[in-house]
This record gives C-alpha cells, sequence and structure tokens, in this order.
C-alpha cells in the first residue's frame, strides 16, 4: 500500500515539473520570436494593415527606398539592372529576363512571369524587406 502511494505522488510531481517545464519553454520561444520579427528587417511580414508604410519606405526616393543606388551590369554579356543599398557583387535586387535566373549563382528569392524575373540576390536585411514589399502584391 505504502510503495502505490509513494509511485503515485511520484507520477503527480513528475507530471507537474514537466508542465512547467513545457510552458517555459513555449514562454522563451514566444520571447525570442516576437524580438527577431521586431528587430530583423527582413523578417517583417507585410500585410494588408502595414502594406502602405512599408510601401511608402520602398519607394521613398526616385522608386527605391532612401540611399539606395542604381547602376548597369552585365551576365551573360546582356546589360541588366542592378540596384541596393551599395554597389556590392553579394547582394543586390536586379530585373533581368526570367530565362537568365538560373545563371545567378548565388542565394536568391525571385518573383515574376515568363519574361521578366525580380530576384533579391544575397542576404542583406534590407534588400530582403525590400524584396519582401514589393513582391507582397
Amino acid at each position: 500500500m505504502q510503495n502505490k502511494l509513494f509511485s503515485s505522488k511520484l507520477n503527480t510531481v513528475l507530471l507537474i515539473i514537466i508542465i512547467v517545464l513545457l510552458l517555459t519553454g513555449i514562454y522563451i520561444f514566444n520571447k525570442r520570436t516576437n524580438t527577431l520579427v521586431t528587430n530583423s528587417p527582413e523578417n517583417i511580414l507585410v500585410t494588408d494593415n502595414n502594406y502602405e508604410s512599408q510601401m511608402k519606405w520602398a519607394t521613398e526616393e526616385n522608386g527605391l527606398p532612401k540611399g539606395w543606388v542604381r547602376w548597369t551590369d552585365t551576365m551573360a554579356e546582356i546589360p541588366v539592372e542592378k540596384y541596393g543599398p551599395s554597389q556590392i557583387r553579394s547582394s543586390y535586387m536586379i530585373k533581368l529576363n526570367a530565362k537568365m535566373v538560373s545563371g545567378i549563382d548565388q542565394e536568391k528569392k525571385c518573383v515574376g512571369d515568363s519574361e521578366t524575373a525580380l530576384c533579391a540576390v544575397g542576404n542583406n536585411p534590407e534588400i530582403l524587406r525590400y524584396f519582401n514589399v514589393i513582391s507582397f502584391r
């Protein structure tokens, strides 16, 4: 009798400990997720509620975010337009013929149709934010 009572109490205590650990884990996960979303521009979720403010940022100066530059480069001997916060080769936005997308050998995210594509190349947070806004609609 004593043994059954002890194991029953032990099971109850272990169950309570597991529940507390589970709730603590959920709290910590949610806290980290919220911090990540609010502090990283590339993780800003574009919604119908904030689309206008995000679009205002994305087209602030000559159709681009403030301080961004445009430049022309060549890909397979064809001129292409690139733009971004600076003229760096590792991270930029590019408009090109859809058939040329496979020629970009860096990490990329692209949207478009059978003729033209818009790609975010690299991992620059500002470029990823711009891509999220422009490709929302």
